[in-house]
């Protein structure tokens, strides 16, 4: 009986554990075809779709082997998620619990969501899970991690999982989460570390896939570290893997460039001529064109170089691309300064690859708009002298000499005037009736309105005119009042574009001069002499601060010392030269013309800053000086609309630099070139609202409305702060001039707040603003106090136009770094019904209230 007993609860235990056991098999199979199957045929889905998205390389910036997320198959990944989830909500028992896990993580990483699909990889983490799947969480949250930018806590995670790797896991996946930790420290980077995890991971790795842009990195990394012949080698190894058309091409391009950095230009031309020779390439063959000549640039072949560009510019198919285009005019720049010396070409070449270009083409390239206004300005004060010194030569004349020299010119004028209307005319005769639509149509794209962006296109239609008008003016009667100028016989003619050197051979193209400014007296001559010295170290600092040519400044401020006719600027230039020494060397010369200085004026400013350098002469380290210059070049090739701005306040905060005026008057150009900006647009507003019959003429009077916006009003200020902080500025004629050519028209002020009975209110609060503002120390340590007053040019919104100091300013630079938060200030909306554009209003900032 027991042995009955004992057989049918034996066989109760076994029917139970088999009815469990296969209980468990149905739910895993209708968990997986359920479920968990069709999850990953969407992720799969969403994956592909990832996939099939062109991938294009920025060979400039290091490039990821695991590229980031893009915005594909997100619908996939969504429905993926959303099985995932059916699954760990019906089937918690499941075997594929562990795997929907990973899909999840998985899935919101595709999705960018990388927070979350951080909680699905630490919740997998801390489970019990197998030897494979712990390898693929890791490699997941590693990635998650370059994703989420916490790229140091990535390093330890995925160092101490590599320290501990167990040797029986497999080496492949070794290498995987090594090129993790080196594309970690690229990120930070840390190129040499990074290199040489990268180095170990190629050892473990025989992915293709993965293989072919480790190499690639590998090449950029070694090249960023200045190991060419091993970043050459690991480009040539890229293509061997076949990673894509984009990484075939680019390997081949970097280590033609890494040839042209080991000084193997023969080998680079060969590179740049086999891929121009392939037709995969063909759409290419512009930019490898482009390096070809730029290749035979750097071999001195530049007259071959040349020809090259200008055939690419002007040949039978000119090129397309813009980029490309600024490339090869910025090219035609260095070769004009660099060589050949012509710098107003370079400033022409310059000008126009700025106006073709977003962006720099190259980062390590120079900004093309800053060498353009170097050289502009360079041509400008060249030009200057140049007028001078045909002035001064004039006035050697007897006054016969004179006119007889002034007849000879309006002979030749009249020839040219003859000889640029007979080809007009017959330029006229053989064109087309209308000019092609399409031509016109991508002129006004590229140019802008009426050719407005291309002084050279603006500088052709006035040629035109004039050829076919003459000097027309816009006005009524003009006919009548020509004829009455014509009989005055005024002797005050400007005379044409030809101007004389010292030694009376013509020069073309300079300045134009007025017979009224041949200096008649010592008096005028001396004043000559003092202003073409200033002249002198302007272009000293243009060499110096802009262009970075030691040796051209050196010449230009010795030139002012030893015409010793302008005991202004005399101090600057000396002080100037040590400079230039300390930053180029020789240290004799360094020393000697510290001691001149020191010598010949012992009481200025200028002893008093090489007294506290103390005879500091170490020219391989980095002084203020250098600092400075690199301050003001990054401003100068930022684009920045507030580059004035910021230019004025590096000029302020640096006053008692030699400097500073410099980068002051540029900064003062830069609120030129915006206010002339919005001026035209303004004006073309006020055109466009004018009709006809506003005057008689049916002629628009746009330079009435000239100087009359309130950026004007900024520049006025900006002129009067240049002579009242440096004045002793050699640009103290340039701003004189501009403030009399600046005539605000006698108008009547606009609305007030007073008006109104309304104040100005701080949008985020007065305390708040003020808390922002980085306050010189003595105003942090409360030794001063009391009010800083502006009046605002202010929208009814309450944005700020423009503001002008009311109280007198003080000698703290209070006002310089309140005004540099003005950016971040915002009033409130003023409550004004009136349809008024715009209030001035009073307001007064506390100091240490």
């Amino acid at each position: 009986m027991s042995r009955v007993l004992l057989l049918m609860f034996l066989g109760g235990v076994l029917l139970s554990g088999c009815g469990k056991t296969l209980k468990s098999g149905w739910n895993d199979f209708k968990a997986y075809y359920n479920t968990f199957y069709n999850a990953k045929e969407y992720f799969n889905e969403g994956r592909q779709a990832i996939l099939d998205q062109s991938r294009s390389l920025n060979p400039d910036r290091p490039e990821r082997v695991y590229p980031a997320p893009v915005s594909a198959g997100r619908e996939s990944f969504g429905q993926a998620i959303a099985k995932c989830t059916r699954l760990l909500r019906h089937h918690p028992e499941s075997r594929w619990v562990d795997d929907a896990v990973l899909l999840m993580g998985k899935s919101y990483y595709y999705l960018e969501d990388y927070a979350t699909a951080m909680k699905w990889f630490e919740r997998l983490g801390n489970s019990d899970i197998s030897p494979p799947m712990r390898r693929q969480m890791i490699f997941w949250k590693g990635r998650t991690m370059l994703e989420m930018g916490t790229h140091s806590q990535g390093i330890r995670y995925l160092e101490d999982i590599l320290s501990q790797y167990p040797p029986e896991w497999p080496a492949e996946e070794r290498g995987k989460l090594q090129v993790l930790v080196a594309e970690h420290h690229t990120m930070l980077e840390h190129w040499k570390q990074a290199s040489d995890w990268l180095s170990a991971a190629l050892k473990n790795l025989s992915d293709r896939k993965v293989r072919g842009p480790a190499f690639f990195l590998y090449g950029q990394l070694l090249e960023r570290q200045g190991r060419l012949g091993e970043a050459s080698y690991a480009f040539g190894q890229v293509s061997s893997y076949y990673p894509g058309v984009e990484y075939e091409y680019w390997s081949q391009v970097k280590q033609a460039e890494v040839f042209r950095q080991l000084e193997n230009p023969g080998g680079a031309r060969s590179i740049y001529q086999q891929l121009l020779n392939n037709d995969k390439y063909v759409v290419r063959a512009e930019s490898l064109k482009v390096e070809i000549a730029r290749t035979l640039q750097m071999e001195g072949k530049t007259g071959e170089a040349e020809e090259r560009y200008r055939t690419l510019l002007y040949g039978n198919r000119p090129m397309e691309s813009r980029s490309l285009k600024a490339l090869v005019h910025y090219q035609l720049g260095q070769l004009n300064s660099e060589v050949y010396k012509n710098y107003e070409t370079a400033a022409a070449h310059f000008d126009t690859s700025a106006s073709l270009r977003e962006t720099p083409v190259e980062a390590s390239e120079e900004d093309a708009a800053v060498l353009a206004e170097a050289f502009g300005q360079y041509t400008d004060i060249k030009q200057s002298i140049q007028r001078i010194d045909s002035l001064l030569w004039m006035g050697t004349l007897t006054q016969e000499k004179q006119d007889s020299l002034i007849n000879r010119i309006r002979a030749a004028r009249r020839r040219k005037l003859l000889e640029q209307r007979e080809r007009s005319d017959e330029r006229i005769m053989n064109q087309p009736a209308l000019p092609d639509e399409a031509d016109s149509t991508n002129r006004s794209a590229i140019y802008g309105f009426l050719n407005h962006r291309s002084q050279r296109l603006v500088n052709q239609g006035k040629a035109e005119f004039r050829i076919i008008w003459g000097d027309r003016p816009l006005a009524d009667n003009w006919r009548r009042r020509e004829a009455v100028s014509q009989a005055t016989g005024q002797r005050a003619e400007e005379v044409q574009r030809l101007v004389f050197d010292g030694e009376g051979r013509e020069v073309p193209e300079g300045s134009p001069l007025d017979v009224d400014d041949i200096p008649r007296t010592t008096a005028e001559r001396d004043q000559l002499l003092a202003e073409r010295a200033s002249y002198y170290y302007q272009m000293g600092n243009v060499f110096f601060l802009d262009l970075n040519n030691a040796d051209s400044a050196r010449y230009y401020y010795q030139k002012v010392i030893h015409s010793n006719h302008n005991p202004t600027v005399l101090p600057r230039a000396m002080y100037a030269l040590t400079e230039v020494f300390r930053s180029a060397g020789p240290i004799d010369s360094l020393r000697h013309w510290r001691q001149q200085t020191l010598s010949a004026y012992p009481d200025s400013e200028y002893a008093r800053l090489l007294k506290k350098q103390n005879g500091k002469a170490i020219i391989s380290e980095p002084d203020s000086t250098q600092a400075l210059r690199r301050q003001f070049r990054l401003i100068e090739a930022s684009g920045d609309s507030l580059a004035g701005l910021r230019l004025r306040l590096l000029a302020l905060d640096h006053r008692s630099s030699a400097l500073a005026p410099h980068i002051h008057y540029r900064g003062i150009r830069r609120y030129i070139e915006q206010a002339r900006v919005f001026q035209w647009l303004d004006d073309l507003l006020e055109a466009s609202l004018v009709t006809p019959d506003a005057d008689s003429s049916g002629i628009i009077p746009l330079k009435e409305l000239r100087y009359t916006t309130t950026r004007w009003d900024s520049v006025q200020a900006v002129l009067s702060e240049h002579t009242s902080v440096f004045p002793d500025s050699p640009y103290y004629p340039d701003i004189k001039r501009l403030q009399s050519e600046i005539t605000v028209p006698d108008r009547l002020p606009g609305p007030t707040c007073d008006d109104y009975g309304v104040e100005l209110k701080v949008a985020q609060g007065l305390d708040n603003f003020l808390s922002s503002v980085a306050w010189p120390s003595k105003v942090r340590e409360g030794t001063v106090s009391g009010e800083i007053t502006y009046t605002f040019v202010v929208d009814k919104k309450g944005r700020v136009l423009s503001y002008e100091l009311t109280s007198p300013r003080t000698s703290l630079g209070i006002e310089e770094v309140l005004e540099a938060s003005f950016e971040e200030l915002r009033f409130e909306a003023i409550p004004v019904k009136e349809p008024v554009s715009e209030l001035r209003c009073r307001f007064s900032f506390p100091v240490n209230p």
